[in-house]
């Protein structure tokens, strides 16, 4: 156990790196047509990208809570190794679900993208990655249908400015 004087830092660094981590390669592997996040990390392109994406992350997080930089890559590093753990077999369908949530301006996505912006950190990956999420479309997941809907009904920019 690891006593603080302010949870914040923390719960961010969870949401900012794992969970973020975790949906895009969801996302990134959807596209791509994998089955598995196991086989996301497996392909060296994708798990590039993917941890693109947290290095992007974790600058927000060392700016603004004062994180050592070769730290949290070890966290980076700890987390994608989780990800392609043999032993987990977690479904990209599964770990993408909820693709509404994930892009509200308080989740994983757009959150870390707001706060980027706030300490002038250029976020390509990261925006790469809510384009990817964005495309979901898992007809077996309701919210992923109701996010074609509103992008096919109003168009990618009103979806961004109302939702995002």
């Amino acid at each position: 156990m690891h006593y603080v004087g302010s949870l914040e830092p923390y719960i961010e660094r969870k949401m900012f790196t794992v969970n973020t981590g975790h949906c895009v390669a969801a996302y990134f592997g959807y596209l791509e047509g994998f089955k598995t996040i196991r086989q996301v990390m497996s392909h060296a392109p994708l798990r590039a990208k993917v941890r693109k994406v947290m290095e992007e992350t974790g600058a927000v997080l060392i700016a603004k809570h004062g994180f050592h930089p070769q730290k949290h890559r070890k966290y980076i590093d700890t987390i994608l190794e989780r990800f392609a753990n043999p032993n987990l077999t977690d479904q990209v369908t599964r770990v993408g679900r909820s693709p509404l949530r994930k892009l509200s301006p308080y989740d994983r996505l757009v959150r870390p993208a707001m706060q980027a912006s706030e300490f002038r950190i250029e976020i390509p990956h990261l925006t790469s990655a809510m384009a990817a999420a964005m495309l979901f479309n898992h007809e077996h997941n309701e919210e992923a249908m109701k996010l074609q809907h509103l992008i096919r009904e109003d168009g990618v920019s009103a979806f961004i400015r109302e939702h995002m």
